[in-house]
């Protein structure tokens, strides 16, 4: 189970990054560069956001399973039973919301889904999120919420404070 616990994070943690760094290349980079474009390349503009998008979705869903199944593992690596014992027996329940990583889980959910309701209510972005500032802050906290769940999430004091901080700021810059 270690091998199977270690896969779900290294997904996780690099489809999560995709899911950032499309959204952040999405406003940042590619939006800035099609208004200073020539009208030949604009043409080009729609089906590239069009491979753009599928990116994210794909990142973003291997990120919501990959990171179902991150949780699913600790609950059973901590309750030492097997998965299905694991999630009939009601320890997952318990993981999900008497724990910092199973609350963090939570938010992070809440935070892939306002990610996926942007796309899929305003996917030629002409709403109030073509500044791209609102999905560019959720898909940052989406990816600097990871550092709750490792380490840094359970160091306490104000060390933990700083240690968190350091890791919000390492992961969002990775």
């Amino acid at each position: 189970m270690p091998e199977a616990l270690i896969g779900a994070r290294a997904v996780h943690f690099a489809s999560t990054a995709m899911v950032f760094g499309v959204v952040l290349f999405r406003f940042q980079i590619a939006e800035p560069a099609f208004r200073q474009a020539a009208a030949s390349i604009l043409a080009a503009k729609t089906n590239y956001l069009r491979e753009l998008s599928w990116i994210f979705w794909i990142s973003l869903a291997l990120a919501v399973f990959s990171g179902a199944m991150w949780l699913v593992l600790v609950a059973a690596n901590i309750s030492n039973e097997p998965i299905l014992v694991t999630v009939s027996d009601g320890t997952l329940w318990t993981v999900l919301t008497q724990t910092q990583i199973g609350i963090v889980w939570i938010v992070r959910l809440i935070l892939a889904a306002l990610l996926a309701s942007w796309l899929l209510f305003d996917p030629d972005y002409k709403s109030a999120f073509r500044s791209g500032w609102p999905p560019i802050f959720c898909a940052a906290f989406f990816m600097g919420s990871l550092a709750w769940s490792g380490h840094a999430g359970g160091t306490p004091g104000i060390d933990g404070d700083v240690h968190v901080a350091s890791d919000f700021v390492h992961l969002i810059a990775a």
